[in-house]
């Protein structure tokens, strides 16, 4: 509904819906109040608040576990460095 609203224009009834939301999911697991924080994100960015967005966005990336140390992926930017990686393996 708070993102019907959003659509809408209606960024005060969105977030009051998503104040309300907030509420009664906050019990049901942190999961939960991700998609909350990317509503708020989004009508941070259209209010011309980027720092709201970027807090938004924030909050919600400390709400996913951490990946276990074994599952976690290695990024290189040197396409050579991987394949040089790989033969080793």
């Amino acid at each position: 509904m708070a993102s019907v609203a959003a659509a809408a224009g209606e960024a005060d009834r969105a977030e009051r819906l998503l104040d309300e939301a907030t509420l009664v999911l906050r019990e049901a697991g942190p999961w939960f109040s991700n998609h909350p924080l990317y509503i708020r994100a989004i009508l941070a960015v259209r209010r011309g608040n980027a720092g709201a967005a970027i807090a938004f966005v924030r909050d919600s990336l400390d709400l996913q576990p951490a990946a276990p140390r074994s599952v976690r992926l290695r990024v290189c930017a040197d396409p050579s460095r991987r394949r040089r990686r790989a033969a080793r393996r």
